[in-house]
């Protein structure tokens, strides 16, 4: 995504289904994008999921769970960890 991708692959063998992030920053630590513009984002480059993981705060969350249930509704849980 923004500035510092980190993707994995969800395999199934040796067949890769999707990518995943597991390191995205918000515009609520030191990313550039909203939580609702990153999720956008990860839709556009079919991702499987990605884990928001801002500094120092969890205010990002509930606005990227809501717009991922919206976009997701039936091919994606959206969950916070």
């Amino acid at each position: 995504m923004p500035s510092h991708i980190h993707l994995y692959f969800i395999r199934k063998g040796d067949v890769i289904i999707k990518p995943i992030d597991l390191h995205v920053h918000s515009n609520k630590s030191d990313g550039s994008n909203t939580p609702s513009e990153l999720v956008y984002m990860a839709m556009k480059k079919g991702l499987a999921a990605f884990a928001l993981t801002d500094h120092d705060t969890v205010d990002g969350i509930d606005e990227a769970l809501v717009c991922a249930e919206r976009l997701y509704a039936e091919s994606m849980n959206a969950m916070s960890g």
